[in-house]
């Protein structure tokens, strides 16, 4: 559809529909159910307000089928799309929508709608997840539990610490659990792309969770050989790549990045917590240090080779290793030569500040870090609850728990087709616990304008369904006789019947290296 050809009222009409849709798919988090209504939440507390949207502390009842009603503490985010949709129509200067005006629009929507992938179906204990989201009078409403900001921890322990440096011995500990969770992005085809202590958050048990995806991205094969080229995030954190696009003439002469822009921003994280960049007292490096590094071919040891104070204190922190590391991996000019997040997990550099699990790691986080600068726990986070730190349960039918449905629901392999009339416009095959190939194949749709990002969600939401009434089948049938599930979808943005859409999911063919899944496994999901 040509959205140029709509008035601003048009326009709205489709921006609102596709969020709608889009909340209405991940409204309830079916784990741990919490209320979807505005109405539910009282005592509110506002903590941060901007010029769309707010944080605040609110209080809601939640009911127990044994233990009755429980009164629990939460965030409460309301981001004002309305306000920023006709912010941007205001913007445009002309009664008529121009490409421009549309494509500010298609942002908007597509931080929004990447923003409520994550958080609502994109399960890990180093991810951020929403209670409950749903819309209020043209404001998104996002509640999720109340946890420790990262930026927040790092500049209480510099007044208690008196301006000296952490040691590695906690930093290490938090960036292995960052890579984890960017790891997990990774493997589903996302990138963070705005890597930064404000956007990390902790429990108070030590477990580490990014957040606030708006600026995230899914890159399909073809994206990954040519990468990104828009500039978001923290100036200060971007690599050298991200940062000549900020000066560049048109997006033709923008620089393609990729993964490797947050393992740099991974480094300047450390140096938040050693230097206390970009705000530190003395030797202050420059904001854009990445861009002289690569002007002047410098490795970032070299860069501080005058540096006095920075040094000593790299050296305090973690010693000359810490220092190589740097230099040789997370702020290598070169992105082609930074570790991945998954090579970073179990890098024996980073291992060398770390214990010998995950757990212990949180365990010195706790310790040393949060008890530390909030032992009597001032903002009275609640220090356990539901998916907190371990994954207790998945989005799947409480009845797999029952006889172990869930462990076949997760080895198996599936098989997603999508046609339209008489031609197949996708087949992939996916496993539940590990769903990359599903993502990218939806989002091919999406750039075919096949489908709106809206549509990504809800189809999500169907194929998740169809799944688990082949295990319900398969409880009477063998394997190859389970017929597969069809199910048909209309597009969002359709003009007509013609455009609906036939999804297919049956069961695929396991190859030799697909995992079968297992308890030992369930901690990954």
């Amino acid at each position: 559809m040509n959205l140029t050809a709509l008035n601003s009222d048009q326009l709205a009409q489709q921006f609102f529909c596709q969020v709608e849709e889009t909340v209405a798919a991940v409204s309830v988090d079916k784990r741990d159910p919490w209320p979807s209504a505005p109405t539910a939440y009282f005592n509110i507390e506002t903590l941060y307000k901007g010029n769309f949207g707010n944080v605040s502390l609110v209080q809601t009842k939640i009911n127990h089928a044994l233990s009755g009603v429980d009164v629990k503490k939460c965030i409460l985010k309301s981001i004002n799309l309305s306000k920023q949709f006709y912010n941007i129509i205001q913007k445009s200067h002309n009664s008529d929508v121009d490409q421009k005006t549309v494509s500010r629009i298609s942002r908007l929507l597509r931080r929004t709608v990447m923003d409520l992938y994550v958080i609502g179906k994109c399960r890990h204990q180093n991810i951020i997840h929403a209670h409950s989201v749903f819309m209020n009078d043209g404001n998104l409403m996002i509640s999720m539990p109340r946890f420790h900001v990262l930026y927040d921890l790092v500049d209480e322990f510099r007044q208690l610490a008196k301006n000296e440096p952490m040691p590695m011995t906690i930093i290490a500990p938090i960036i292995r659990q960052i890579c984890r969770g960017l790891d997990h992005l990774q493997h589903i085809g996302i990138i963070h792309r705005d890597v930064q202590p404000n956007n990390v958050l902790l429990t108070r048990n030590g477990t580490v969770k990014l957040c606030h995806f708006g600026q995230s991205k899914v890159l399909t094969t073809k994206q990954q050989l040519h990468g990104c080229k828009t500039p978001v995030g923290k100036e200060e954190f971007m690599c050298a790549e991200k940062l000549s696009n900020l000066v560049a003439a048109g997006l033709e002469n923008c620089r393609s990045y990729g993964y490797s822009a947050d393992i740099w921003s991974l480094g300047v994280m450390v140096l938040s917590m050693i230097s206390y960049f970009p705000n530190e007292r003395h030797h202050r490096l420059h904001r854009n240090f990445a861009l002289i590094m690569e002007e002047e071919q410098a490795t970032f040891m070299w860069l501080t080779a005058e540096m006095v104070q920075l040094r000593a204190r790299l050296l305090k922190s973690g010693g000359n290793e810490l220092k190589s590391f740097l230099s040789n991996c997370l702020l290598n000019p070169d992105g082609k030569k930074r570790p991945t997040a998954s090579e970073l997990v179990n890098h024996p550099k980073l291992l060398k500040w770390c214990s010998e699990s995950i757990e212990k790691d949180k365990a010195v986080i706790k310790k040393l870090l949060i008890d530390k600068v909030d032992f009597a726990n001032k903002m009275k986070i609640q220090r356990d609850g539901m998916n907190f730190d371990y994954l207790e349960c998945k989005d799947i039918p409480a009845e797999f728990y029952w006889n172990d449905d869930w462990k076949t629901h997760d080895s198996e392999c599936y098989t997603l087709r999508i046609s339209k009339r008489t031609s197949e416009l996708i087949k992939t095959d996916f496993q539940y616990y590990n769903p990359d190939a599903l993502l990218s194949a939806l989002y091919k749709l999406v750039e075919s304008e096949v489908i709106c990002f809206g549509d990504v969600i809800p189809i999500r939401n169907l194929v998740d369904e169809a799944t688990f009434d082949l295990i319900r089948r398969l409880r009477e049938s063998d394997r190859d006789q389970v017929e597969a599930i069809v199910t048909e979808y209309e597009p969002l943005m359709a003009s007509d019947v013609l455009n609906k859409l036939v999804l297919t999911v049956g069961f695929g063919t396991l190859s030799t290296s697909d995992e079968v899944v297992t308890r030992d496994s369930f901690n990954i999901y």
